[in-house]
């Protein structure tokens, strides 16, 4: 059985589960994440943005709030990348 805890970096201003999983149902949660993963993966590739607005992203106030919104939504699809990858190597490390 793997018994995984929530002890990711930024999972100290998050409640903290214990979980007791057995190998195929740790199995099940890593292939359900893997496949969250790819998904994520896929929305990050088609809303990359530049780190600053280009010359077409500032001509107006309505080009620059696309960015600014664009932007955003790309960063909050990074910070769910970095947080599957985290929760992923937990499992993973948690199985050995």
């Amino acid at each position: 059985m793997s018994d995984a805890t929530n002890t990711t970096p930024e999972a100290h201003d998050e409640a903290t589960v214990t979980i007791v999983l057995t190998d195929r149902q740790r199995s099940l949660v890593l292939t359900a994440l893997f496949e969250k993963e790819r998904e994520t993966n896929r929305y990050v590739e088609s809303s990359r943005v530049s780190g600053e607005p280009g010359p077409m992203d500032t001509c107006c106030s309505a080009h620059y709030m696309r960015w600014q919104r664009n932007h955003e939504i790309f960063e909050s699809m990074k910070d769910r990348q970095r947080a599957e990858e985290a929760l992923i190597k937990l499992f993973e490390i948690e199985g050995e």
